[in-house]
C-alpha cells in the first residue's frame, strides 16, 4: 500500500491488489518468536521494539481483514509457543503427559490464543480501510492497531479465566519505557 519496493511482504494478485506473502507470515511469526528475548531473564526490550516495528511495516501494506488477521495470528501464536516453552518439562516432565502430546498441547494453546492478535489486526483495519480499500493512513498504524493489540493483550488476560503469560507491556517493566505504564 504505502510502499511500492516492499516486495518480501506482499504480492500482487491478479485483481491488483496486494496480498500477503508465505514469505511475511514467517517473517512475522520469526518476529513474534523474538520477543521472548525482551522479557525476563533477557531483559533485551529493544529487540521487542525491532519485531513489533516489523509487524506493523506488514501491516500497513495488508489491504484486506483476511491478510491482517494472518499477520497478526502468526506474530501472537509465535510469540505465546516461544513464551511457554517452559509448558513442556511441567506437561511432561512433571504431568507424565508423552512428549508428542505435550508439544501438541502447547502448541494448540498458542495457535488459540494467537487468534485474539489475529482478531485485533482483523478489526484495526476493519476500522481504518478507507472506501478505496487502502489503509486511512499512518494514523491507523501508530494508533488504531496498538490500541487493538492492546485490547487483545488484556482480552487474553481475562478469557478463559486468563493466560497473560508474555504479554506485550511486562517485557518493558524494568525499561525506560517503564514510567509509562501509569500513564498508558
Amino acid at each position: 500500500m504505502f510502499s511500492s519496493s516492499a516486495k518480501v511482504n506482499s504480492g500482487v494478485s491478479a485483481d491488483g491488489t496486494r496480498r500477503l506473502t508465505h514469505s511475511a507470515l514467517l517473517l512475522s511469526a520469526l518476529a513474534g518468536a523474538v520477543t521472548v528475548f525482551a522479557f525476563s531473564p533477557y531483559g533485551l526490550w529493544p529487540l521487542q521494539i525491532a519485531s513489533l516495528t516489523l509487524l506493523i511495516h506488514f501491516y500497513l501494506d495488508v489491504s484486506n481483514r483476511r491478510d491482517a488477521f494472518l499477520l497478526g495470528w502468526s506474530f501472537g501464536s509465535a510469540a505465546i509457543l516461544a513464551g511457554t516453552y517452559w509448558l513442556f518439562v511441567s506437561l511432561h516432565d512433571y504431568g507424565g503427559l508423552p512428549a508428542v502430546l505435550a508439544v501438541l498441547t502447547i502448541t494448540l494453546l498458542a495457535a488459540s490464543l494467537g487468534l485474539l492478535y489475529g482478531a485485533a489486526l482483523w478489526l484495526a483495519v476493519r476500522l481504518s480501510v478507507s472506501p478505496q480499500g487502502r489503509l486511512s493512513d499512518y494514523f491507523s498504524a501508530l494508533a488504531i492497531a496498538p490500541a487493538c493489540w492492546m485490547l487483545a493483550d488484556w482480552m487474553r488476560g481475562w478469557v478463559f479465566t486468563g493466560f497473560s503469560w508474555v504479554a506485550t507491556g511486562y517485557a518493558h517493566n524494568a525499561s525506560p519505557l517503564a514510567g509509562f505504564a501509569p500513564i498508558v
